[in-house]
C-alpha cells in the first residue's frame, strides 16, 4: 500500500472518530437531559385511573343510587400471536379465570378479530386481572349508575349522562362531591408503544366520590308517589306533584312529580316530563295564600278571628271590576272568611293593612326569592313591589292571583306559618360521608328569620283547622287525627290568559294540629271535566297519605266524589282583577248554575225553592233569606229536603237537609 493511500485511510479514520466522538459529547453531555426526556416519554406513559362515583342513601341509610364499576377484557389475537404470547396468555387467563388452558388457547389461536374474554366484572374483583400485563390482553372501564328503585325520586335524584357527569338533581348539584378525583398508574412500553410491566412503586389510586345522605324518606316518598298516581287517575288530570316536609326543621321528607321517568332510561322521557315542577314552575296559588294574608292581619291585631266583615250579599264592585262571591250573606266573621274560603271578606280585609306592611310579610315568607333547596333550575316566582301595583292588585293577591309562586316556596312558608312562626331554608341533604362512612360533612336545620309571633302561628293553626272540619277542606279530614289546611284552586294561564280550560288545584295540611309533625302540599293540574276544586281533587289524596304517616289504617276509597261544576258554582275561583281572559267556547256546565237562579228568584218571594243540586253553602244562602234554621245531615250536595218545594213556610221553621256525594264509579284511590 503506498504511503498516500495510508495517510488517507488514516485520515478518513480519524475523522469518523472525531465525528463520532463530537456526536456522542454532543448525545451523552450537551443533549443528554433532552434525549433521556424523549427517551422515557416513550417508554413510559401514564393511564388515568376513573374513581369511584358516590352513591346517594335516603335518610336512613337505605341506599337509592350506586355505582357498579365494571371491566370488560378483551383479546386481541393477532397480537398475541405476532408476539408469541398465545401460550402465555391462554395460561394467565385459566389461572386467574379458572378457564381450561387448551380451550383457550384454541380460542386464541382460531380467532381473526378481538373478542370479549370477560363481560362486566366487578371492578374489585377484576383489580387482580387488571395488573396482569401481557401482549394481546386488553381491559375497557365500563361503570354503570345504578338506581335501585327505577323511577322513585327521580326529580330529586336526576340522572348522569353517557360520560358519568351529572345533568339533573342531586347528580348535578353535588356532582364534583359525588365524582372523587382521578388516579393514575404508569407503565413501561416497547418501542411499538406495547406495555411491558406497571411501575407499582408510582401507582396512585383513585379517590371515590362521596355519599350523600338525603333527608328523604323511601317509604314516605313511595307512598307519595302512588297516592299522586291514584289521584291523577281519579281526576282525570294531566299532571300532578307533592312535598312533604318536617315544619320544625325544613327537611323535606318526599318530592314527587307526576309522571315520574327513570334515571337510568332518561333518553326515554321528554324534557316536559323530567322538568322538576316543584322548583321550577310558577303558578298563582289561588286560595292557599289566603293563609299567609290574614296571618299578617291578625300579626299586627287588624283583626281578630270574631271580627265581622260586610261581603255585600255575595257581590262586590271593586276598583271597576264585579267580584262574585259563592255564598250571599250580608256579613262573615273573620273565621268565617277564611273557613268559606270568601273572595269578598278577603278583599275587604286586606285592605285594613298597609301596601308595604303587606309587601313586607310576603316577603318575609320568602316570596320572590330563592328558597336555596339545592336543586337545580329553581325559580324566584314573581312578587311585584308596590309602586308597581295597581289600585285592585293587594286585593287579587291577597286570594292567590297577581302573585307566583313556586311549590317549594308555598310549603317553605306555610311551614313558619305553622311551627311557630319561623322560616326554615328547606334542606335536602343531611350528610356526605366517605366509602367508610365517616361523616365528612352534615347540614342542620338553617333558621332564616320569625315571620310571624308564636301567638299569631298557634291562632292560624286553629283557624286552618276549621277549615278542614267545618269548611272548604273537609275531604282531608282523616279519623282521629287533627287537620289543618286550606284549600286552593287557580285557573291556568294559557295562550297568554286566564283559561277556563285547565286549573291548579291544591291543598297544603299539616296534622297534628296543635303541633305539626308533618306538612304535605298537593298540587294537581286539572282539566274541567271532573272536579277541578282543590277540595275536591286534591285534599282526598292529602288525605290518604296522612292516613298512612299518622299511623292510622289507609283505606281504599273506591268511589271519589268528583263533581262537574261551572266556574260560577265554584267555591273558590273567580276571575282575576284585570286579568286577561282566554276566550271560551261555551260551557257545557249549567245545570247547577241554572238550578241556583230559579232557587235565588223563589226564595225572594218567601217561596221555598228546590234545594237539590245545590251546595251547602248555597242552601245557606238561600235558608237565611228566608229567615228559617237549618240543619243538615251528610256531605256534597242536596238531594233532599224537609220543606217540600212551592211551599211558603213560616219565619223561624226549622228545615232539614240531607246531603250525598256525587259518585264517579269505577275511580279508585289507594
Amino acid at each position: 500500500m503506498s504511503t498516500n493511500r495510508l495517510f488517507l485511510v488514516i485520515g478518513s479514520m480519524a475523522v469518523f472518530l472525531i465525528v463520532l466522538i463530537t456526536r456522542l459529547v454532543f448525545v451523552q453531555i450537551v443533549h443528554a437531559s433532552d434525549l433521556a426526556y424523549f427517551a422515557n416519554k416513550q417508554q413510559v406513559g401514564m393511564e388515568p385511573l376513573k374513581p369511584s362515583r358516590g352513591s346517594i342513601y335516603d335518610r336512613n341509610g337505605t341506599i337509592l343510587v350506586y355505582s357498579r364499576d365494571e371491566v370488560s377484557f378483551f383479546v386481541n389475537p393477532r397480537v398475541a400471536r405476532k408476539y408469541g404470547k398465545d401460550s402465555v396468555l391462554a395460561q394467565k387467563l385459566a389461572d386467574s379465570l379458572g378457564y381450561n388452558f387448551h380451550e383457550l388457547k384454541a380460542k386464541i389461536d382460531s380467532a381473526d378479530r378481538t373478542f370479549c374474554i370477560l363481560k362486566g366484572i366487578d371492578a374489585k374483583k377484576a383489580q387482580k386481572m387488571r395488573r396482569v400485563v401481557v401482549d394481546g390482553l386488553e381491559y375497557h372501564e365500563d361503570p354503570v349508575r345504578v338506581y335501585e328503585y327505577n323511577a322513585l325520586a327521580s326529580h330529586v335524584i336526576g340522572f348522569v349522562n353517557y360520560e358519568g357527569k351529572g345533568i339533573e338533581g342531586i347528580e348535578r348539584s353535588y356532582n364534583d362531591e359525588l365524582a372523587g378525583k382521578p388516579g393514575s398508574r404508569f407503565v413501561l412500553k416497547d418501542g411499538k408503544g406495547a406495555v411491558i410491566s406497571i411501575l407499582e412503586e408510582n401507582y396512585k389510586d383513585a379517590v371515590p366520590g362521596a355519599n350523600i345522605q338525603l333527608t328523604i324518606d323511601k317509604t314516605t316518598q313511595l307512598l307519595l308517589e302512588k297516592e299522586l298516581a291514584a289521584g291523577v287517575k281519579a281526576a282525570k288530570a294531566i299532571s300532578a306533584l307533592g312535598i312533604v316536609m318536617d315544619p320544625n326543621t325544613g327537611e323535606v321528607l318526599a318530592l314527587a312529580n307526576y309522571p315520574g321517568y327513570d334515571p337510568g332510561k332518561y333518553m326515554d322521557f321528554s324534557d316536559e316530563v323530567r322538568r322538576n315542577k316543584a322548583v321550577s314552575d310558577i303558578y298563582d296559588p289561588g286560595s292557599t295564600f289566603k293563609g299567609i294574608s290574614f296571618s299578617g292581619l291578625l300579626d299586627l291585631k287588624l283583626v281578630t278571628p270574631q271580627t265581622v266583615v260586610d261581603i255585600g250579599n255575595g257581590t262586590l264592585k271593586y276598583y271597576g271590576h264585579t267580584i262574585n262571591d259563592h255564598i250571599s250573606l250580608s256579613s262573615l266573621t273573620v273565621r268565617e272568611v277564611l273557613r268559606y274560603s270568601s273572595n269578598i271578606g278577603t278583599i275587604k280585609l286586606i285592605n285594613r293593612i298597609s301596601d308595604n306592611e303587606f309587601y313586607k310579610y310576603l316577603r318575609s315568607y320568602g316570596f320572590g326569592n330563592y328558597t336555596y333547596l339545592g336543586l337545580p333550575g329553581e325559580v324566584k316566582g314573581m312578587l311585584p313591589p308596590p309602586v308597581k301595583w295597581s289600585k285592585s292588585s293587594k286585593g287579587s293577591m291577597a286570594y292567590g292571583y297577581g302573585v307566583s309562586v313556586t311549590p317549594i316556596q308555598l310549603i317553605t312558608a306555610y311551614s313558619a306559618l305553622v311551627n311557630g312562626g319561623t322560616l326554615y331554608k328547606p334542606l335536602l341533604i343531611k350528610a356526605l360521608t366517605d366509602q367508610n362512612g365517616q361523616v365528612i360533612q352534615s347540614f342542620e336545620p338553617t333558621k332564616i328569620r320569625d315571620v310571624i309571633t308564636p301567638e299569631t302561628s298557634a291562632l292560624m293553626r286553629v283557624l286552618l283547622t276549621d277549615v278542614v272540619e267545618k269548611g272548604t277542606g273537609k275531604k282531608a279530614q282523616v279519623e282521629g287525627v287533627k287537620i289543618g289546611g286550606k284549600t286552593g284552586t287557580s285557573r291556568r294561564i294559557m295562550n297568554g290568559g286566564y283559561t277556563k280550560k285547565s286549573y291548579n288545584s291544591s291543598f297544603i295540611g299539616f296534622f297534628p294540629a296543635d303541633k305539626p309533625k308533618y306538612i304535605c302540599l298537593i298540587l294537581v293540574n286539572t282539566h274541567k271535566q271532573t272536579g277541578i276544586t282543590g277540595g275536591e281533587v286534591a285534599a282526598p289524596i292529602f288525605k290518604n297519605v296522612a292516613s298512612v304517616l299518622s299511623g292510622k289504617k289507609s283505606e281504599t276509597i273506591s268511589d271519589i266524589s268528583l263533581v262537574s261544576v261551572s266556574d260560577e258554582d265554584d267555591e273558590e275561583i273567580i276571575a282575576p282583577e284585570g286579568g286577561k281572559q282566554e276566550s271560551q267556547t261555551k260551557d257545557v256546565f249549567v245545570p247547577v248554575t241554572q238550578i241556583k237562579k230559579a232557587a235565588s228568584q223563589g226564595a225572594a218571594k218567601g217561596i221555598m225553592p228546590d234545594l237539590r243540586g245545590t251546595s251547602l253553602k248555597d242552601a245557606i244562602g238561600l235558608i237565611q233569606k228566608m229567615d228559617l234554621k237549618l240543619t243538615w245531615s251528610g256531605t256534597g250536595r242536596v238531594v233532599e229536603q224537609s220543606i217540600k218545594p212551592g211551599q211558603k213556610p213560616a219565619k223561624g221553621s226549622v228545615i232539614e237537609l240531607k246531603l250525598q256525594e256525587r259518585a264517579i264509579s269505577g275511580v279508585n284511590i289507594y
